[in-house]
């Protein structure tokens, strides 16, 4: 077996668009989806509540991010969120384990990691492509930030720094 570690960040402040750059393409086969890491910026103004949701600590996403893959062409993920063939990425709130707040020498974040024993048929991924990501609509491009840990503000609350994902594949053999 194979990995293939994506490691997604934002090609601009702000944005929801990530580049990805391998050493090389990798045929079309199975590839079993087996881990997930999400890391987000997290509100650490306890006094507001500010999305309304009754908890003045504010995780986002909630639920998941979904992501737009151009290896898949649509039909390994059914949906019923914005028309399916986009792959969810679990972003779990609900024990806050993986929250931390700011200390002298780290800054506020949360790091949602999930496992998974998936099996998607992909197409040929191109060594460069692009990625997009969503909130849980599906529609609603999800915020990612550039800003380097520590230099967080309360512009960056909710916005995702970083996400990488983990897929196992049968071979690099580019001739079979």
């Amino acid at each position: 077996m194979v990995l293939l570690h994506l490691q997604l960040k934002p090609l601009v402040e702000g944005g929801n668009e990530c580049q990805v750059h391998l050493s090389h393409e990798v045929r079309s086969q199975v590839l079993k989806y087996k881990k997930s890491l999400i890391s987000v910026v997290v509100d650490e103004n306890v006094a507001s509540d500010a999305d309304g949701d009754g908890e003045n600590l504010e995780f986002w996403p909630h639920g998941c991010v979904l992501l737009d893959l151009p290896f898949f062409s649509g039909y390994e993920v059914t949906s019923n969120v914005a028309g399916g063939g986009l792959l969810p990425v679990v972003c779990d709130d609900g024990g806050r384990s993986g929250w931390m707040g700011s200390t002298g020498i780290t800054s506020r974040r949360a790091d949602f990691h999930t496992d998974y024993h998936i099996n998607l048929k992909s197409e040929v991924i191109p060594a460069r492509f692009n990625v997009k990501v969503f909130k849980a609509d599906g529609v609603t491009p999800q915020p990612m930030t550039l800003t380097t840990i520590g230099s967080q503000n309360d512009t960056n609350t909710g916005q995702v720094r970083q996400i990488d994902l983990f897929f196992e594949y049968e071979t690099n053999n580019q001739f079979f």
